[in-house]
C-alpha cells in the first residue's frame, strides 16, 4: 500500500534512487496506490549525470509493493520493498531504458505494453 510520504526505491536505469510520493493519482477522495497505479514522486537520492536530478518532480508507476497483492486465483505475492519506474508525463513511456528486477502480470490489464517489452522477469 503507497500513501502520501511513503518512500520508494526506483527499480530503472533513469538515474533515480529512492523517491518519496507526493500525490495517488486517480479519482479525487482515493488515498492509497497498489500495483500499476500512477503517483507523482519528488526525487530524494539520484546519481550524478544522468537524465533525473535530485528534487525534480515525475510520475512514476507502482510495480512492486511489500503488502501482499491478492490475484483472483488466491495466490499472493508480497515483495521486500516498494518499487517503481519513472515515466513521462506526456507519452507513458518509461525514462530508462532498463527494468531491475521482477515485474508483476497484472500490468497487462493496464495496458502499459512498452513497460512489459522492456521488462526481464514477470511474475
Amino acid at each position: 500500500m503507497v500513501i502520501v510520504g511513503t518512500k520508494i526505491v526506483a527499480s530503472d536505469s533513469s538515474g533515480a534512487f529512492i523517491m518519496q510520493c507526493i500525490k495517488v493519482l486517480g479519482s479525487g477522495c482515493r488515498r492509497c496506490a497498489t500495483i500499476g497505479d500512477k503517483i507523482i514522486v519528488a526525487v530524494k537520492n539520484a546519481a550524478h549525470k544522468k537524465k533525473v536530478k535530485k528534487h525534480d518532480v515525475h510520475s512514476c508507476i507502482i510495480i512492486r509493493k511489500k503488502r501482499a497483492y491478492f490475484r483472483y486465483n488466491g495466490i499472493g505475492i508480497a515483495f521486500k520493498k516498494n518499487s517503481g519506474i519513472l515515466i513521462d508525463k506526456k507519452r507513458s513511456a518509461p525514462l530508462g531504458t532498463r527494468i531491475f528486477g521482477p515485474f508483476m502480470y497484472e500490468m497487462r490489464r493496464k495496458k502499459y505494453l512498452k513497460i512489459l517489452s522492456i521488462a526481464t522477469t514477470i511474475v
